[in-house]
């Protein structure tokens, strides 16, 4: 799973680099010229502290995490793979042609490309099938395989449980962070920096303009916003704070006819993708069943991804 996004990378670069021309030695008597910009400033380094740390799990690596998942979910596809390699000889020597195709279809290969949360559930009722094939052939089909066997392949599975809930746990944690980021501290950083922006003209200009020049150069992104333009909602259950998994969703009401309507979905872990916007003012209509339709205005504009919560309410 990839880390924070281009756009939202970029801005925390340059909070970090605001925040490191502030506190220079160079830079005291600038920032201290108006009482109300240093406190501003002040609370830019604490907020990047705070959110220096989301930005530290939202980009967590997960690849070794899931690297260990994988290697146990292989084991146990191995497992079950050597049993049903062995039931397809069973079912061509005793002509049980559906048998056959069936265990022909569950190769360790077919079952460890399985999705993860359908992989124990396969793997139980592949036991199931190979275990009532013992049962119907006590003595023929223990030449290919054996309960033991079967018993051995089912040890394994709690082993990929366990590292599936730590990978799970993990990757919640790193969208849960990219949503509190995004949702969060890009619009309270984003604050900050304006107000600053907006307190140079005059006192600050005039006295320090080594310093200004530094800070202008600082508010132009590198690379952001080239391709991302439009809306990137996050929307939350009101009462829990939880996002809604595959229910969500939002489309503008008022926006120009497209060859396909625009209409966003919430995936699997309550997450929207972008929705590229024209620049302009949009009624955007927020849905989920079973809570009150919401209706939001949003001022789309050049370049810049807009990033709102909606809290939901049941009806």
């Amino acid at each position: 799973m990839a880390g924070l996004n281009l756009n939202s990378t970029t801005h925390f670069n340059q909070w970090i680099g605001i925040n490191a021309l502030n506190i220079k030695p160079s830079s005291a008597a600038a920032v201290a010229l108006r009482p109300a910009f240093a406190t501003r400033a002040g609370l830019l380094t604490s907020d990047l502290v705070l959110v220096g740390v989301v930005a530290l799990r939202a980009n967590v690596d997960l690849d070794g995490i899931a690297a260990v998942k994988d290697l146990a979910k292989l084991a146990t596809a191995d497992a079950y793979g050597v049993i049903t390699s062995n039931c397809v000889a069973f079912a061509i020597q005793y002509s049980l042609v559906d048998l056959q195709i069936q265990m022909e279809n569950a190769t360790a290969s077919m079952i460890f490309k399985t999705k993860d949360e359908n992989f124990v559930a396969k793997c139980t009722l592949l036991g199931t099938t190979l275990a009532a094939v013992i049962t119907a052939n006590p003595v023929t089909a223990l030449e290919y395989f054996t309960a033991a066997q079967l018993t051995a392949a089912a040890a394994t599975i709690p082993t990929f449980t366990g590292k599936l809930g730590v990978f799970q746990a993990a990757q919640a944690d790193v969208r849960s962070a990219k949503r509190e980021f995004s949702g969060t501290w890009m619009p309270r950083m984003k604050a900050h920096i304006v107000f600053m922006t907006k307190m140079l003209p005059g006192a600050i200009t005039t006295g320090f303009p080594g310093y200004v020049g530094a800070f202008e150069l600082l508010l132009k992104l590198v690379n952001a916003g080239k391709r991302d333009q439009g809306l990137k909602p996050i929307v939350l259950d009101g009462a829990t704070g939880n996002p809604f998994a595959l229910v969500a969703s939002f489309e503008p009401t008022n926006y120009p006819a497209t060859v396909k309507p625009k209409l966003g979905k919430s995936d699997g872990s309550g997450d929207f993708r972008l929705m590229k916007m024209k620049v302009g003012l949009w009624r955007i209509k927020f849905s989920v069943p079973g809570f009150v339709t919401q209706y939001i205005m949003v001022q789309v504009t050049a370049r810049n991804v807009v990033s709102i919560t909606v809290r939901m309410v049941a009806v």
